[in-house]
């Protein structure tokens, strides 16, 4: 099993963090993520970035759900980081 990190930053036109399009595409999507807000930096410059953990999705799909994110949210790049993981539920 895999969790995928998704690293969104502000778009690109507007310069605001669009968390209710991005809950949207992912609502759209999967039943269960966890979405953290945090700092990102690209090439120097400070950025509102949303950071959104998914475990047990295929990796067809984490692609898809970042092609999506970085159309609506006008993106050059959404970063996508994979992870071995081991969940249980308690």
């Amino acid at each position: 099993m895999k969790t995928y990190l998704f690293y969104i930053g502000q778009n690109n036109r507007t310069k605001k963090l669009e968390t209710a399009k991005i809950e949207r595409v992912f609502n759209g999507h999967v039943d269960g993520y966890t979405l953290q807000k945090a700092r990102g930096y690209w090439k120097s410059s400070a950025e509102k970035t949303a950071i959104v953990y998914v475990t047990g999705i295929s990796k067809p799909l984490a692609v898809k759900i970042a092609l999506e994110l970085k159309h609506k949210l006008e993106q050059q790049s959404i970063l996508l980081e994979t992870r071995p993981a081991q969940i249980e539920f308690i």
